[in-house]
């Protein structure tokens, strides 16, 4: 088991909807990856944005991983009707 499984089994985390998912992100950034914000005063119980915050600026494949994530979940109006990409229709 991976040390976010164990958190995750830990800290009752189940998903991460809404801003308590977002707040327990934040919470595992600092608590697994030792993601902490040196400029927050006292709110590290719950875990704080400044911690993903640092996360993400140590971390550029986890940023990656979030435009890849967007680039799928948002297509350009364009390839919704399933047009094929300018690009895949050159190579053919």
């Amino acid at each position: 088991m991976s040390l976010v499984d164990n958190w995750m089994d830990d800290n009752k985390t189940y998903h991460f909807e809404g801003s308590t998912g977002l707040k327990k992100l934040c919470k595992l950034a600092r608590d697994v990856a030792g993601a902490k914000d040196p400029f927050s005063n006292g709110c590290h119980e719950h875990g704080c944005m400044g911690d993903l915050h640092v996360f993400l600026e140590d971390n550029p494949g986890a940023i990656q991983a979030i435009v890849d994530w967007m680039d799928e979940a948002y297509p350009h109006p364009d390839d919704e009707d399933g047009d094929e990409d300018e690009d895949e229709l050159e190579s053919e």
